[in-house]
């Protein structure tokens, strides 16, 4: 039996032209999907209400959300770790759970409304969150300091053990029996 080799000097390279241009397709619509399928948690404002709330104006969940402050412009002390729950998209949480327990206290500011005095000295929040994605799951920090919103990819913060967080339910459920 004699077997034909194929040389390189026999293809005919016009012929492979579609392949090459059907896998790059193929590659930057996975990365497409990739990129535009990423949480962004940015912090609002609530004027009414008094208290900010963090929403996802991405395009996919954001999964173990922690929640923290700074309550000092040279601090890089990060307090009070609150792990929340997932956050669909254009979903919020209502950072208020500070103002019924007496406890935590960072999401309120001034009666003036001025950002630049808060109310026991928190200078910046921030939330660690991930992408939902399965096959590039990605760790965010959106830190808000000075009314804006920076989003960095990775925990620039830290990491807690389980012990050191509070809970998003068990705080208000205090807040409610403090009512």
């Amino acid at each position: 039996m004699i077997v034909d080799c194929i040389y390189i000097s026999d293809v005919k390279w016009l012929d492979l032209i579609p392949i090459i241009i059907a896998i790059l397709a193929i590659v930057i619509a996975f990365f497409s999907w990739l990129t535009n399928s990423e949480p962004v948690i940015v912090f609002i404002w609530d004027n009414d209400n008094k208290y900010y709330y963090i929403k996802n104006v991405g395009k996919g969940p954001a999964m173990n959300i922690i929640v923290t402050y700074i309550n000092d412009v040279e601090s890089k002390d990060w307090k009070n770790p609150v792990k929340c729950y997932s956050l669909e998209t254009n979903g919020k949480i209502n950072i208020d759970w500070g103002l019924k327990t007496g406890g935590i206290l960072f999401s309120k500011r001034n009666d003036l409304g001025d950002p630049s005095e808060y109310v026991n000295g928190v200078t910046r929040l921030a939330a660690v969150y991930n992408s939902a994605n399965f096959l590039c799951k990605m760790t965010y920090t959106s830190i808000f300091n000075d009314e804006n919103t920076f989003i960095k990819k990775g925990n620039k913060i830290r990491k807690w053990k389980s012990k050191e967080l509070f809970r998003i339910w068990d705080l208000r459920r205090k807040s409610e029996m403090t009512k």
